[in-house]
């Protein structure tokens, strides 16, 4: 079924109640529904099923080129549970990736959820946005619940100065208050929460990685810029400290693990840097300092 119809002229889902006759007969309510829609939509072809799930938006209107839903829904507005997809395919879908949608002007938004929350009870969350998918058994296709991929692509004179894949801000509004912790170690003001887990009867093969963050730079061209694998800022107050640690179970085996002894990781044998069997190398206001690592044996 399309909706190109529905989309290309105005129409008002109220048409379903008007009286439709055909060929000189009077048509039953079902039957003038199905009418109705095969009008709206210049779908000949339209089902009774279809007509069903256009029907409850009995609050809307289909302008050109929108459409509006109103009203207080007592359900979900859009369900595509019962929806089986072809391979490849999206219950969605914007664009492609060969040919994608065209952004016209200069702060063009493809898509907006702008939302409010109500109410005072503090037991639960409010949600923006919620996804969770699972993986089924015996399956050994990867895995990946959210992906984007931002590229830039000017070449002429004029080229952008910003490019982020994510934006996650968390703020306190004016006035605005954050309640202590009060034992809930997962409450607080956070711009991201990354967490990896598993069951107690779960398994990592050896050789495998996990992570909370992986960060990897592949840059393969002229970098006359400043490249960092984390770049910190602030403003305001100071903060207690760059990195804050805590745990319930035994704590880290190590604050970091160089897995060669490439750079930072330096010999031994520096000026004064007695028995260090390693020293790790930083900058400061753009001169080298060595942090001596010595040898517990």
């Amino acid at each position: 079924m399309s909706l190109y119809g529905a989309f290309a002229k105005e129409n008002h889902f109220s048409e379903l109640a008007s009286p439709l006759p055909y060929l000189g007969d009077v048509l039953t309510p079902t039957e003038r529904r199905n009418a109705a829609f095969q009008n709206l939509t210049g779908d000949s072809d339209i089902t009774a099923a279809q007509v069903a799930v256009l029907s409850g938006v009995t609050a809307g209107t289909v302008e050109a080129g929108k459409v509006l839903v109103a009203g207080a829904a007592s359900d979900d507005v859009l369900d595509f549970s019962s929806l089986t997809l072809a391979a490849n395919k999206g219950a969605i879908k914007l664009g492609s990736y060969s040919v994608p949608m065209a952004l016209g002007g200069p702060s063009d938004i493809l898509t907006q959820i702008h939302a409010q929350s109500s109410g005072s009870d503090d037991s639960g969350y409010h949600y923006c946005l919620f996804s969770s998918m699972w993986g089924s058994d015996d399956e050994d296709d990867n895995l990946i619940g959210i992906h984007n991929t931002t590229h830039a692509a000017a070449t002429g004179s004029s080229y952008p100065k910003t490019v982020q894949a994510i934006q996650g801000h968390a703020a306190l509004d004016a006035g605005a208050k954050l309640a202590t912790r009060g034992g809930d170690t997962t409450a607080g003001l956070y711009a991201a929460w990354f967490k990896v887990y598993s069951a107690a009867d779960a398994v990592m093969d050896s050789g495998s990685y996990s992570a909370a963050i992986w960060l990897d730079n592949q840059h393969s061209g002229t970098m006359n810029g400043t490249e960092y694998s984390v770049f910190s800022s602030t403003g305001g107050t100071v903060p207690d400290a760059w990195a804050g640690f805590s745990t319930t179970s035994a704590g880290w085996a190590a604050l970091f693990d160089f897995q060669n002894d490439a750079a930072p990781v330096g010999a031994s044998g520096l000026a004064n840097a007695g028995s260090a069997a390693k020293t790790l190398k930083i900058m400061v206001n753009g001169s080298p300092y060595y942090l001596i690592a010595y040898d517990p044996a």
